[in-house]
């Protein structure tokens, strides 16, 4: 009797498990929402993991150089942290 009580709670944690997985799990087909460096302004300028300090020293950038022809000029503004281009190269684009 006792193990088909524990088969059942594995079952009902199974089920459960599977459940929250549903909810959490990002869908493999996902493709996350690209910010243009190009054509974004200060006021639309917004990522939770970009800084107001580090959106405003990305667009000085552009005014002063000019439109980015490759995602690497980031790593010529001295205001973004090491590692900060790695870890935003999948929000970012160009287009």
């Amino acid at each position: 009797m006792e193990s088909i009580y524990l088969l059942h709670r594995i079952e009902m944690w199974l089920i459960h498990f599977t459940r929250q997985r549903e909810k959490f799990f990002v869908n493999k087909d996902f493709e996350p929402k690209k910010i243009n460096l190009n054509t974004i302004s200060q006021e639309t300028f917004r990522h939770p993991y970009v800084k107001w300090k580090e959106s405003q020293a990305i667009l000085a950038y552009r005014l002063q150089h000019g439109s980015f022809q490759s995602l690497d000029q980031l790593q010529d503004i001295a205001a973004l942290p090491p590692g900060w281009l790695e870890k935003l190269k999948p929000y970012l684009s160009l287009e």
